[in-house]
């Protein structure tokens, strides 16, 4: 049995359809109707941005390769969209994977488009889903002459790094190319540019464990079977067969 027959079943809610939101050159647009495709509010913060694409039924998976340049990758199983994330990176640079892995997912991309202009494309839609225009023109006014200490807040309340925030700046002139570019040359000097520190706790997924130790204790699969989906200890997988989870309540025996 493969991983993705253990994540199917009627148990999943229908994923949002995939590859059917039309395609418009305006990523702020993209970004607007990509939220209300998923259901989310048009403007504000995401909170739980993995759990809640898999409360609406798309998997995510998270796949521990040391390699930085991978932040992830999308596909659809057994008509199962699925999003792998890589654990390795930033929790900041982990959301932003996964928009840019539903942007993949649920847009009509046009054929005469190339690989890079895509990538650019989904990258840009992924700012703008997290940071949306209204969001950031409240949150750092109109315009302001610098990238500035006091805009951590505003990264750390988006869940978003300040590489991104800096770039939406940008993008919506709230800051000039030069501040940006400015920002860009103390940020790298910092190391930022592949080592920015994280100021957000880390979103996990937990439906793919879920599911399997669902079947593991259905004896749909074996434990065998659920070590390898997990990537864990036999003996972890087979402790779940046991109660001694529960434990007495206290001032009983």
């Amino acid at each position: 049995m493969t991983a993705a027959e253990v994540l199917g079943g009627d148990v999943l809610p229908d994923a949002p359809v995939c590859h059917s939101i039309p395609f418009f050159e305006d990523p702020e647009k993209n970004a607007a109707v990509l939220r209300k495709h998923l259901g989310f509010a048009k403007d504000g913060q995401i909170e739980d941005l993995i759990g809640k694409p898999e409360n609406k039924g798309i998997l995510v998976y998270e796949c521990g390769i040391d390699n930085d340049k991978f932040s992830g990758m999308n596909g659809i199983v057994n008509g199962r969209p699925f999003i792998v994330v890589n654990p390795s990176l930033t929790p900041e640079q982990n959301r932003s994977a996964v928009v840019h892995e539903l942007a993949h997912l649920m847009f009509v991309w046009p054929e005469n488009l190339g690989d890079r202009e895509i990538e650019s494309m989904a990258a840009a839609i992924g700012g703008a889903f997290l940071f949306p225009e209204s969001d950031a023109r409240r949150e750092l006014g109109i315009h302001r002459s610098s990238i500035a200490k006091d805009m951590i807040l505003t990264a750390r309340e988006y869940g978003i790094s300040m590489m991104m925030l800096a770039k939406r700046a940008e993008t919506l002139r709230i800051i000039t190319t030069s501040a940006a570019k400015d920002f860009c040359i103390r940020a790298s000097k910092a190391g930022w540019r592949t080592d920015e520190p994280s100021r957000i706790n880390r979103e996990t997924p937990v439906l793919f464990e879920q599911l399997v130790y669902r079947a593991v204790n259905e004896e749909e699969i074996s434990v065998q079977r659920g070590a390898e989906l997990l990537r864990v200890p036999y003996d972890k997988v087979f402790a779940i067969q046991d109660f001694d989870w529960i434990s007495p309540a206290a001032g009983h025996p």
